[in-house]
């Protein structure tokens, strides 16, 4: 029995630690494979995203959903429609600019379509939308992986890198608050590559 669980132990902590060797800090992460890269495609993923105290994403959607429609019918489906609006229309978007702005620089341009070599893949892991109700206030706050692939064979991982606890604003409106976060991700990772390649 000792063996088994010492087995299974095993087994686990060689998972984590592979695991845990893949993913590397944003700020300290080698971006030495973008160098001569004119183009990469950006698209984005929030699959397996945690919002708020580590709720799904469907959870706390849909407990938004019910508790504004309980208020009053109707603002509850607009609730969701405008979730999901913001992340293509607000938080992308962002992204994008905050990561163009500074490389543009060193002539490196996002593009949505597939016609660069790589592929950046921004996961949204984590998402506290936060809150101001006048009185009190939060700030948004996200965590991102950033996985750079193959754009030909997405299989083909090139880098996985982290970044941790990007701030946000604390005004009125969620999108407002996220976008922050999304601008602000897009800005450190571009300043990372950007120093590493100048």
């Amino acid at each position: 029995m000792k063996k088994n669980f010492l087995l299974l132990f095993l087994i686990a902590f060689v998972g984590f630690a592979a695991t845990a060797q893949r993913s590397t800090r944003a700020k300290d992460a080698d971006y030495s494979f973008l160098k001569g890269e004119k183009k990469i495609n950006v698209i984005f993923s929030y699959e397996g995203m945690t919002v708020g105290k580590n709720k799904t994403e469907e959870t706390y959607v849909e407990e938004k959903v019910a508790e504004k429609n309980e208020k009053k019918a109707g603002d509850g489906d607009r609730w969701r429609e405008s979730w999901e609006n913001g992340k293509l229309n607000i938080y992308e978007p962002m992204f994008n600019k905050g990561f163009d702005k500074k490389l543009e620089k060193l002539g490196l341009a996002t593009s949505e379509g597939d016609d660069a070599r790589l592929t950046l893949i921004v996961k949204t892991t984590r998402m506290e939308p936060g809150f101001n109700i006048g009185i009190t206030k939060m700030s948004a706050q996200a965590d991102y992986e950033f996985i750079f692939v193959e754009t030909a064979n997405h299989d083909n991982i090139v880098a996985q890198i982290v970044m941790s606890k990007v701030g946000g604003s604390d005004t009125y409106a969620v999108s407002d608050r996220v976008k922050v976060c999304y601008l602000g991700a897009g800005r450190r990772l571009a300043g990372y590559i950007y120093k590493a390649l100048k």
